[in-house]
């Protein structure tokens, strides 16, 4: 039995050293194969090349700030994302609070109000990631009925180019709204507690939770 698990203890260590390996080899390669990434664990930096700036120069702004200065009007926001459908599946009018409006001090009605705009317009930018992902599977359904169809081992690769790229449109879209949901989430718990304090009720749990990415 001892020998046993002698055995059991050195295989377990010999398959974590090679899955350590394994990890150290795709680490390399990455930043190997894409010279835009730097890795300085655990963080990850992207610098976009010059070709990938003058294919999308939104990736390169002249002014670093730029995204937190974009000027665009309510309006004009409304307008642009009215051209998407609506999920009927989904609520687009963030929570009210629990305590009665007039019992909230003036300042601290207008905040809140300021927060819950800002998860309105965080709902409201689901509607083009979702009417994105309806074009995948769309796209993807249209693929899968193609299957079998057509010769040649280069239209075949095409296929599974094509299929591939769909499942990373998919994750990444998917991705969006989570951390969309997330950020609206985290808007949330600030409501809770800017208001709770200031009505004599106690903050736990979740609800006065802070985080930031790096």
């Amino acid at each position: 039995m001892n020998d046993n698990k002698v055995l059991l203890q050195s295989l377990q260590q010999q398959v974590d050293e090679i899955a350590k390996q394994i990890e150290a080899i795709a680490l390399q390669r990455r930043r190997t194969t894409d010279p835009q990434i730097q890795e300085q664990a655990p963080l990850r930096y992207y610098t976009p090349s010059d070709a990938e700036a003058k294919q999308f120069p939104i990736l390169r702004p002249s002014d670093p700030q730029a995204f937190f200065k974009t000027d665009i009007s309510e309006a004009e926001l409304d307008r642009q994302l009215c051209q998407y459908p609506k999920n009927t599946t989904r609520s687009y009018e963030p929570p009210t609070s629990n305590q009665p409006v007039l019992s909230k001090p003036r300042q601290m009605r207008k905040h809140d109000n300021q927060l819950r705009d800002i998860q309105k317009h965080l709902a409201h930018l689901t509607r083009p990631i979702d009417f994105f992902l309806h074009q995948l599977f769309l796209q993807k359904q249209e693929l899968e009925k193609s299957k079998g169809k057509g010769t040649g081992k280069d239209r075949e690769k095409d296929k599974a180019d094509k299929a591939e790229l769909l499942e990373a449109s998919i994750e990444f879209a998917q991705r969006m709204l989570e951390y969309l949901a997330a950020t609206a989430g985290m808007i949330n718990r600030m409501r809770m507690d800017n208001v709770q304090p200031a009505l004599g009720v106690s903050v736990k749990g979740p609800a006065s939770r802070r985080g930031r990415s790096k």
